[in-house]
């Protein structure tokens, strides 16, 4: 019976993951879409004649039907092809998002650490009574 309810409560929980998950990529899919401007336009720029913009967006996808863009970009998804980077043609985005996650993780790490001790002072500098009037300091400001 209890093994039942865990089995349940998981598989609930890992839809309900998956839906937050879908609805995400949806409304990061939209984003995209309602930018302003032609990205065939921002990557060939101004000088670049019709001729070659439409090849780019044929090459992009960005001449299928939304809702195929959609499944494509949903399919991509899943199988972790996030397609070629925008701001570097011909480079895969996700090779793009793993030269990111370095410098973030480093980032991200430096913020905890900071947020962490920083907290931990405050926090003891607050409730401690061994640092005697410290804690009426706090309050005072």
């Amino acid at each position: 019976m209890a093994v039942a309810l865990v089995a349940a409560r998981t598989l609930g929980r890992g839809l309900g993951a998956l839906g937050v998950l879908l609805v995400l990529a949806s409304l990061v899919f939209l984003a995209l879409r309602l930018l302003p401007g032609d990205p065939a336009a921002l990557i060939l720029g101004d000088t670049a004649s019709a001729a070659d913009r439409a090849a780019l967006r044929g090459k992009l996808g960005l001449d299928l039907p939304l809702w195929r863009q959609y499944l494509e970009f949903v399919w991509g998804l899943l199988r972790l092809d996030l397609g070629d980077s925008l701001a570097r043609p011909g480079v895969p985005a996700f090779s793009e998002v793993g030269r990111a996650l370095g410098p973030t993780a480093a980032l991200a790490g430096t913020a905890v650490g900071m947020g962490s001790v920083l907290g931990t002072g405050a926090a003891l500098l607050s409730v401690g009574p061994w640092l005697g009037r410290g804690r009426e300091w706090v309050h005072r400001g």
